[in-house]
């Protein structure tokens, strides 16, 4: 029996495990963050769908992450050598989304990134790696094919992969992520997990972008802190664990409201989904 906590749907009871949050017929892993002070601008954008469904919450630790599109606001600045995975989706030399590399020509995104009339001519994209500068470094790789998960629910399964011309040539700034596997748990309350990104550093329409690489730490939480709305985040950018030195990907950045706003998760594609992570597997063969 589920019920419903204003738009998000959750599993009873506070003493539920974590992975029960999970419900079986959605792919979304709810994060958000705490600030005390509140968000500098009063911009927000909702999202386009009750999707808390299938889903794990979490509240953040330090002032940092986004609304709708690309944003870590006061996020910290961090090195491409400690997040190799990281990538920068770009359009016509404008990041528009990030990514994270699985493998020597694929990188996973998100889906609503390329979900507009037109947004899918793969020949628009190029992927950037290697680099802690947004607009310039590391290497550049034109896009030549995007498989979007196959489901009109974009919020649900908000998931894309993207393969690459020329393969990535891995290094100390350039290497793939290992993906959460249908068998991982979800990970549980007050476990820290990190986004990163290269997205817009304020909550209004117009904030200028990040000119390097940033991060914000996260910490999962218990049921009772499910929220009626949903934090955003650098669209597409990795959700990352780390365990014993060795990163995991854990979810997507997806949707939200607001920016940097108390007590308003956010929705993370969730790759532990075993819809999600089968999707994948099946066209990248990782």
């Amino acid at each position: 029996m589920r019920r419903r906590e204003g738009r998000a749907w959750c599993a009873p009871g506070p003493e539920a495990k974590p992975v029960l949050f999970l419900l079986p017929f959605l792919g979304a892993l709810v994060v958000g963050h705490v600030l005390d002070n509140g968000p500098t601008h009063a911009a927000t954008r909702t999202a386009t769908h009750a999707a808390a469904t299938h889903a794990h919450h979490a509240v953040n630790t330090s002032p940092a992450l986004p609304p709708l599109g690309m944003r870590i606001v006061n996020g910290d600045s961090v090195d491409i050598v400690d997040y190799p995975f990281q990538a920068s989706i770009e359009m016509r030399g404008h990041h528009i989304c990030g990514a994270a590399i699985i493998a020597k020509n694929w990188v996973v995104s998100a889906k609503h990134c390329f979900s507009a009339p037109g947004a899918a001519d793969a020949s628009a994209y190029r992927v950037r790696v290697g680099s802690t500068q947004r607009q310039y470094g590391g290497s550049l790789h034109p896009v030549d094919r995007i498989v979007m998960y196959p489901s009109d629910a974009i919020v649900d399964y908000d998931v894309a992969v993207l393969h690459v011309a020329a393969p990535f040539t891995y290094g100390q700034t350039v290497s793939s992520i290992e993906l959460a596997a249908p068998s991982d748990a979800v990970p549980p309350a007050k476990r820290k997990v990190q986004v990163t990104g290269y997205g817009a550093i304020a909550e209004a329409p117009n904030s200028r972008l990040s000119p390097r690489l940033l991060k914000a730490d996260l910490t999962t939480v218990e049921h009772k802190d499910c929220r009626d709305f949903f934090k955003e985040g650098d669209s597409g950018g990795p959700l990352s664990e780390n365990l014993s030195g060795s990163w995991k990907l854990v979810g997507i950045v997806s949707f939200g409201l607001g920016c940097g706003r108390k007590g308003h998760p956010g929705i993370y594609a969730n790759i532990a989904n075993h819809d999600i992570r089968n999707f994948i597997k099946s066209v990248t063969n990782v």
